[in-house]
């Protein structure tokens, strides 16, 4: 189950359960309301009638019928009247007098059996005593109740008996039933209103959960997509720390993963000079010695080349979150470049070309991996390289050349590596930039570590640059690296 499902249930047993007690207790506060309205309207009925009545009303000890002849009558006539949605065609409400023993004497709707006991109902008990009495009595087979509210009548000073007003509680139960209705019909739109609401704001607040969790699926399967936005607090200090987390463990397998690559590779030439060394110990020969000591120094050069190598590799792991943006001279590197391939190039009479229209041109990214990995394509290009060659280097900002296809966008610069040598085989075009993977250089014949191009992909990516290579329809191989320029990313900022 989901936490948004979960949230879900939960907000709505809150609000069915608020809902059902706010909407009980305003029914019962009408309920209440609406019989402390109808006994007060009794209250003033009986005081009024009681004070009309006064001591005319007794003779002698008994009643004075003709006095009351009159509100018998009243019960038989007929009236028409609207009260809002209630039409009233008859008077209910009902005038009883009893003795000071509690013997109804007169009941005016003919309701009540005259000449009963009725000394033991709570509101004649009390009305006897010199008090006021209430109560509502729902008797089997009636529809609803009827309300009585009772006072005591006095003859001489002293209590003679009790008046009363009953009512049948049927026209405010028709009331209290009609709001019970209107409130919950309000009750339940307020729910249904606040369960959507509430619902859209769970939507919004555990959408970054959600993001949270679909990032760490895919640093999970290997494939971590870009950290989502999250707002300021505890989840985007999680998400620091989940990022910070893949990026250590990132690094460490990297390196782990490097290590044992590279301790594969070395075996080799360590097994090389191992068994040249025994030959030379074991021949007097000088040119048989100067031949195996040759490849000893080949060997010791491979070693070196995947000991810099894996230095280079372990520190594209350390940077493998993106390392600090720097903005750095673009002609700065390429000097620097050309100053660490000069021997080289020189030993096979390959000269540099360097073409760059600004040298002042910054941009924006590592200039540690800006170098290494201009210096791999560079060694690259010189290695296949015909004796007495040309490697032509080139920047770029739209269209190259007719046989040269730009990548360029407008935040980028391009820097493009030319060689005139017999370029890759197509069925290898797909693996150069795979580690250890090396094609023999065409005048020697020896391979390279493997690793020069994998670095400089992996250092361009970590960039937010990339790497292109293909061959050229003239003859010779292109290498196209996209730099972020400086210039170009403040303009787009600016505007």
């Amino acid at each position: 189950m989901t936490t948004l499902l979960r949230l879900t249930i939960v907000l709505g047993v809150l609000c069915i359960g608020t809902a059902a007690l706010v909407i009980r207790g305003e029914v019962n506060q009408l309920k209440r309301r609406s019989r402390e309205a109808s006994e007060e309207v009794l209250v003033d009925f009986v005081v009024t009638v009681r004070t009309m009545l006064g001591e005319n009303m007794w003779r002698g000890d008994s009643l004075d019928g003709s006095l009351l002849d009159e509100m018998t009558a009243a019960h038989r006539e007929r009236i028409s009247a609207t009260i809002y949605d209630l039409k009233k065609t008859s008077i209910d409400t009902s005038l009883l007098i009893y003795d000071k023993k509690g013997t109804l004497l007169f009941d005016s709707g003919g309701k009540h059996l005259v000449g009963a006991a009725y000394d033991q109902w709570r509101d004649v008990h009390y009305a006897l005593r010199g008090g006021y009495g209430a109560r509502t009595t729902t008797n089997p087979g009636e529809p609803c109740g009827t309300m009585y509210v009772s006072l005591p009548l006095y003859h001489r000073g002293a209590v003679s008996g009790v008046i009363s007003a009953a009512k049948p509680t049927c026209a405010s139960n028709r009331l209290v039933a009609d709001a019970r209705r209107q409130v919950v019909l309000l009750g339940t739109v307020i729910f249904l209103a606040a369960a959507c609401l509430g619902f859209i704001a769970l939507l919004v607040l555990t959408e970054p959960l959600r993001k949270l969790s679909r990032y760490v699926r895919s640093v999970r399967d290997g494939n971590p997509i870009a950290l989502p936005a999250m707002p300021p607090g505890e989840l985007r200090e999680l998400l620091q720390a989940i990022e910070e987390m893949r990026r250590a463990v990132d690094g460490t397998q990297k390196t782990t993963r490097y290590i044992r690559a590279i301790s594969h590779e070395i075996k080799s030439p360590v097994t090389a000079i191992r068994g040249a060394l025994e030959v030379v110990q074991a021949t007097v020969d000088s040119s048989v010695r100067e031949k195996f000591l040759a490849n000893m120094e080949q060997d010791t050069g491979r070693i070196i080349g995947l000991v810099d190598n894996l230095m280079t590799l372990n520190s594209l792991a350390a940077h493998g979150g993106g390392p600090e943006v720097e903005s750095f001279r673009l002609g700065s590197i390429l000097e620097e470049v050309s100053e660490r391939v000069r021997s080289e190039a020189a030993l096979k009479n390959v000269s540099l070309e360097v073409n760059i229209l600004n040298p002042d041109e910054r941009l924006l990214g590592s200039p540690f991996l800006a170098r290494e990995s201009l210096t791999n394509v560079v060694r690259n290009a010189i290695s296949f390289s015909p004796n007495g060659s040309q490697v032509e280097i080139a920047v770029r900002r739209g269209v190259g050349g007719a046989d040269v296809e730009s990548t360029v966008i407008p935040p980028y610069v391009e820097v493009h590596i030319r060689d005139h040598g017999p370029g890759v085989p197509e069925w290898a075009l797909t693996r150069i930039f795979d580690q250890f993977f090396s094609l023999p250089r065409p005048t020697t014949g020896l391979r390279s570590t493997g690793l020069g191009l994998a670095i400089t992909q992996e250092a361009m990516s970590i960039m937010g640059g990339w790497i292109v290579a293909k061959n050229l329809s003239g003859g010779g191989f292109f290498v196209s690296l996209s730099f972020r320029s400086e210039s170009s990313d403040c303009k787009a900022r600016r505007s």
